[in-house]
């Protein structure tokens, strides 16, 4: 288990290391928890963020002075990286969220739609499962175990 020496939270802009090359922030939130605890693990190549925090303007002023005169770029990647991943995410799922109010049944595609749909799997699925076959049966024995594909 790691402690700190200091249980006390550090204070802004400050860090505590709690074990070798594990560094321990809190940054500051808009809203209630109004912090968040965020460790930096030093590595041989670099560091490794665990939680950034949110992209407020105190919080970048809060890293600047933080990583002065450390290796900002790999911070700068893994903040980009974060807020990137979760930006897509959030975009991505925002159109197609459904409201509670709606039911399994409001919310199935038109029959038409799914009769297309059921046709066509009923096409597709058994040209796929016999090519699958076909090759299978082409390229049994020609791999002997161990060989791989390289």
């Amino acid at each position: 288990m790691i402690r700190s020496e200091a249980h006390n939270p550090p204070a802004e802009g400050e860090a505590h290391e709690i074990a070798p090359g594990v560094f321990w922030f809190q940054l500051p939130l808009p809203f209630k928890p109004d912090t968040v605890n965020v460790y930096a693990l030093r590595e041989a190549d670099g560091w490794t963020l665990v939680d950034s925090g949110l992209d407020t303007r105190r919080t970048r002023g809060i890293w600047q002075g933080i990583l002065r005169g450390r290796e900002f770029l790999p911070f700068a990647g893994t903040i980009a990286l974060f807020v990137l991943g979760y930006a897509g995410l959030i975009i991505s799922y925002a159109p197609y969220l459904v409201p509670p109010s709606l039911t399994f049944w409001d919310t199935a595609a038109a029959p038409a739609s799914q009769l297309f749909f059921l046709l066509g799997t009923m096409f597709l699925l058994p040209i796929v499962l016999g090519y699958t076959i076909f090759v299978y049966r082409i390229f049994r024995g020609r791999i002997a175990p161990g060989e791989g594909y390289h």
